[in-house]
């Protein structure tokens, strides 16, 4: 089963045609995604098209589509606390890869 890559940030945002060249990616949030990464995901599980989601940019038979953005900040009070254990444990492991890396290269 294929895993969609969805991409977001100030990167993507500022180039979404460029990065949509990437046919590895299946869409781009532009801007804010706190919400917008769950509104993708109840689609992806529901087997819903993204295609009425506001604030992103997709691929469909190699046509880019850009979708309005949403006005406005995101309500982040409504979004759950992070799991920060998970987030210290998946660190410490990539700071040992990262090193291991480092080491070999020098």
């Amino acid at each position: 089963e294929e895993i969609p890559v969805i991409w977001g940030g100030a990167y993507v945002s500022s180039i979404p045609e460029y990065a949509l060249k990437n046919n590895d990616i299946f869409c781009i949030i532009r801007f804010f995604g706190e919400e917008t990464i769950i509104e993708i995901a109840d689609c992806i599980k529901n087997n819903m098209p993204i295609e009425n989601t506001l604030g992103i940019s997709y691929k469909i038979n190699n046509k880019i589509f850009h979708n309005p953005s949403k006005s406005g900040l995101p309500d982040i009070s409504k979004l759950p606390v992070p799991a920060w254990h998970l987030i210290k444990e998946n660190l410490n492991y990539n700071q040992k890869i990262l090193s291991k890396l480092i080491l070999n290269c020098t």
